[in-house]
Formats: structure tokens, C-alpha cells, sequence
């Protein structure tokens, strides 16, 4: 059986979020980001990075923006690219501002006041 064991909802964004991700604190690249939850995101890149490299992620849900360390936790070949899952490193001020503006954005799109 298939059980899920995450604390907080996935928001499943298909790429119509874009950001930057920062490896080993070098420069900032473009991040497509998949899906998004309080404790992660999940994006596809051409890039081989290592598993458990740490990273730093800068994103805006509806204009709030974020900066948020992480570390990578997962890596799978899709295709051509891989598919990275991070866990973020983050405090709980911070986890419950994106957790709003995560459900804020979920509300909206179901609504149909956002463009995907």
C-alpha cells in the first residue's frame, strides 16, 4: 500500500512558477518549479546536480517573495532531465507565511482568477 506521508498539501504549479536556485552558493540559474508544498518543491533540470548538495531557492507565490534554503533530497532521471525534490530549512514564521499564500494561490486558481 502506498501511503502518503505528507504534513502539508502539494501544490501542483506544472512549471507556471518560475524561480532561481542557487547550488553550493554559487550564482542563481532559472528554476521551473513542478509542484510546491511547506516543506518543498519539486523542479526538472537539464543540470546534473548531486544529491544532498545544498541549495538556496528565490521564488514569488502571488508577489510574496521567498528565499529559502534547502537541501536536495531526491534525484531521478525523467527522460532527458532530472527531476530534484528539496526539503527547505525553514523556521516557522517563514513556513507559515508561504503556507499561506500556498493556500491563497490554491484558492485563487481553483476559482479561475489565475492564468495556468
Amino acid at each position: 500500500m502506498n501511503e502518503n506521508r505528507r504534513e502539508f498539501f502539494r501544490l501542483f504549479l506544472n512549471g507556471t512558477v518560475d524561480g532561481h536556485i542557487s547550488v553550493g552558493g554559487g550564482g542563481f540559474e532559472p528554476l521551473e518549479i513542478e509542484d510546491i508544498s511547506v516543506n518543498g518543491l519539486r523542479f526538472l533540470s537539464d543540470e546534473d546536480l548531486s544529491k544532498d548538495e545544498s541549495v538556496c531557492c528565490n521564488f514569488a507565490i502571488l508577489e510574496q517573495e521567498f528565499l529559502l534554503d534547502g537541501k536536495i533530497v531526491r534525484k531521478e532521471l525523467k527522460g532527458s532531465r532530472f527531476e530534484y525534490g528539496i526539503a527547505f530549512d525553514t523556521d516557522q514564521r517563514t513556513a507559515s507565511t508561504l503556507f499561506k499564500q500556498l493556500n491563497y494561490y490554491q484558492i485563487r486558481l481553483r476559482k479561475g482568477e489565475l492564468e495556468v
